[in-house]
C-alpha cells in the first residue's frame, strides 16, 4: 500500500490492550502495537511510544511506522515529541523545505508525514524523520498529547493508549513545565 494511504486513512489500533513495558533500569518505558484499516491489518503497520517511568507529563515520543517496505527495515512515517528533554529540533536547511527550512522548533513538536516525505522521490527523506513543525496546540497532559496524536496520525481508537507508568514524587509534580518551551 502507498505510503500516503497508510497515512491517510483512517486506522484502528487492532490487538488491544495497549501495554506499557515495565521500566528498564534507566526509566525507559515503551509500547509497540498494530494497526488495521477497514478492518485489515496492515502488514507492518505500528504505533509505537516511548517514556521514561522518571519523567512524568514529559520526554513522550509516539511514532507511526511501516516495517519492511521495499527492503528497508523500518519507515517512520510521523512522530510527536511532546516536552522532549533534549529541547527543541533543528531542521536542516538542505533536507526541509518552506517556513521550517534552517529553524529550531520547541521541545514539542511534530514529525509529520508532509514535512518528510520527498514528492520528487515519492519517498521518505533520508534519516529518521529529520524536519519538525511546531505545535500550535497547548498540550498540557498525556490525555492532551493522546487526542492530538488520535487526530494527526488518523487513529480513531487511540484512547486505548494508557498513560505511561510515570513514578510521581515531591521533585516531578505535574504542571511544572510549560507544553512548549522554546527550547
Amino acid at each position: 500500500m502507498p505510503l500516503r494511504r497508510l497515512v491517510d486513512a483512517a486506522k484502528l489500533i487492532a490487538v488491544p490492550p495497549v501495554v506499557w513495558t515495565p521500566p528498564e533500569a534507566d526509566g525507559l518505558t515503551r509500547f509497540q502495537t498494530i494497526l488495521s484499516i477497514d478492518g485489515v491489518v496492515e502488514a507492518g503497520l505500528t504505533l509505537s511510544g516511548v517514556a521514561y517511568a522518571r519523567e512524568p507529563d514529559r520526554h513522550v515520543t509516539i511514532e507511526l511506522a511501516v516495517e519492511l517496505v521495499n527492503g528497508r527495515r523500518r519507515t517512520r512515517l510521523m512522530r510527536l515529541d511532546w516536552r522532549s528533554l533534549k529541547g527543541g529540533h533543528s531542521n536542516s536547511r538542505w533536507k526541509c523545505s518552506g517556513a521550517i527550512a534552517g529553524v529550531r522548533v520547541p521541545a514539542t513538536h511534530l514529525h509529520s508525514f508532509d514535512a518528510n516525505w520527498d514528492d520528487q522521490r515519492q519517498w521518505m527523506k533520508r534519516g529518521k524523520l529529520p524536519c519538525a513543525e511546531p505545535v500550535n496546540e497547548n498540550l498540557l497532559t498525556f490525555e492532551d498529547v493522546r487526542t492530538f496524536v488520535g487526530t494527526s496520525f488518523r487513529i480513531n481508537n487511540i484512547d486505548l493508549v494508557p498513560k505511561p507508568p510515570w513514578e510521581y514524587n515531591l521533585f516531578n509534580v505535574t504542571g511544572q513545565h510549560d507544553s512548549n518551551p522554546s527550547g
